[in-house]
């Protein structure tokens, strides 16, 4: 199996499309694909387990929910983050500074 890891938050797309698309299309396919690959699988639903007993699918499905919900609160600032990042970029020119 081969698979390109990207870290696309924020950087080739919106923050909101993590949260809206990503982790409600991984959410959907999640114990199907575990089913279905139990030896590839098995060492990170160990590892889960370790960090947290009990299901460990279930332990999977409710960090992607409550990571979709962190991001739908935290993209309430990115608007914020973004107006000052600008400012603080304009102040940086204005003097001089890279």
């Amino acid at each position: 199996m081969k698979a390109i890891l990207t870290d696309i938050e924020g950087t080739t797309s919106s923050i909101a499309f993590v949260a809206e698309v990503l982790f409600p299309y991984a959410r959907a396919r999640l114990a199907d694909y575990v089913a279905a690959h139990p030896a590839e699988t098995a060492p990170i639903l160990a590892e889960v387990a370790a960090t947290e007993p009990g299901d460990a699918v279930a332990t999977l499905l409710r960090w992607i929910d409550e990571e979709a919900a962190m991001i739908r609160r935290l993209e309430l600032f990115a608007p914020i983050v973004s107006q000052a990042r600008a400012g603080e970029i304009v102040l940086k020119a204005k003097a001089g500074r890279p």
